[in-house]
């Protein structure tokens, strides 16, 4: 893996548990979002408090958040806290130019109905994406340059949109199974039967979401792949001989004599890396003459 790349080795067996993780995060938080947004949509209380725009880009938020404070052990409650604000913001950004891209087209004559809704689900869905993929790695990477971090988002942000348009689209299939499995476990609020979610496009909103948050939040993986201050692997080493930076000290000093002198001291600690702890000294074998005391050890 290369941090300062922000690239993941997916044939790391970490990062294919992230990866994995994290797609296991979205869904589950794509499911508990459809059944918050059909509670709000149904209930006039939270529409007047605009509780619907922001609660469902809070849970996405959470998810991702809980799992990177639970399976990788990340301490940066502040990062988090801020990564929760940030999938809000993307949410609310990506919920309001939908509707104006819907506001454009919809009197558009080359465009049907459905080829307007579709567009406005590509708008939404690049937004939402390029908001929360730029903001994870800015918060969770170890090594960050946002020029590159841009970049790589703008790219992914395109998947993005085309998981909006997918997840819509799969509202007559995926959708309708979501949205009979939620109805039979009494966490449908909105409509009395499916012919109703059909026709009130409730079906196309569960699988929006699942299809969206799912595919989104495996990208977290590869766009900040050793999220700062995790210790799950016991905190981020030292560097090694192997990987010395133009900051650290020589290998090796001389003296104005000609001698080798000491290395500078090092910190134990660097940028909030832990060294492994050195070996504990063997005991000599029985019968070995000390050096200390010029005695032998013998058995007793």
């Amino acid at each position: 893996m290369s941090a300062r790349l922000l690239i993941v080795d997916p044939s790391s067996p970490s990062n294919r548990k992230m990866i994995a993780g994290l797609a296991v995060a979205g869904l589950a938080s794509g499911v508990l979002t459809s059944i918050s947004s059909d509670l709000f949509s149904n209930s006039p209380q939270p529409q007047e408090v605009r509780l619907v725009v922001f609660a469902q880009g809070a849970i996405f938020g959470v998810f991702v958040s809980a799992y990177y404070a639970l399976f990788w052990r990340v301490r940066r409650w502040a990062r988090l806290f801020a990564l929760i604000a940030a999938s809000t913001a993307a949410y609310f950004l990506a919920v309001v130019l939908s509707v104006f891209t819907v506001s454009i087209f919809r009197r558009s004559e080359w465009l049907s109905r459905e080829g307007v809704f579709l567009a406005a689900m590509f708008v939404g869905g690049c937004v939402g994406a390029l908001g929360i993929l730029t903001a994870a790695p800015l918060l969770l990477a170890t090594r960050r340059s946002w020029k590159a971090i841009l970049a790589r988002a703008m790219l992914w942000s395109l998947a993005g949109g085309l998981l909006g348009v997918v997840g819509f689209a799969l509202g007559g299939s995926l959708g309708k199974l979501l949205w009979l499995t939620l109805h039979a476990i009494g966490c449908t609020f909105t409509d009395k039967d499916v012919e109703g979610a059909v026709r009130n496009e409730t079906v196309n909103v569960f699988s929006l979401f699942v299809v969206w948050q799912t595919g989104i939040a495996p990208l977290l993986g590869w766009s900040a792949p050793s999220p700062a201050g995790s210790t799950a692997s016991g905190g981020p080493m030292c560097p090694t001989a192997g990987s010395r930076r133009a900051t650290d000290p020589p290998a090796q000093t001389r003296s104005a004599s000609g001698r080798h002198a000491p290395l500078p001291a090092r910190a134990d600690t660097v940028a909030g890396c832990r060294r492994p702890a050195p070996p504990s000294p063997r005991s000599p074998p029985l019968g070995t003459p000390s050096t200390d005391s010029g005695t032998t050890t013998a058995c007793a």
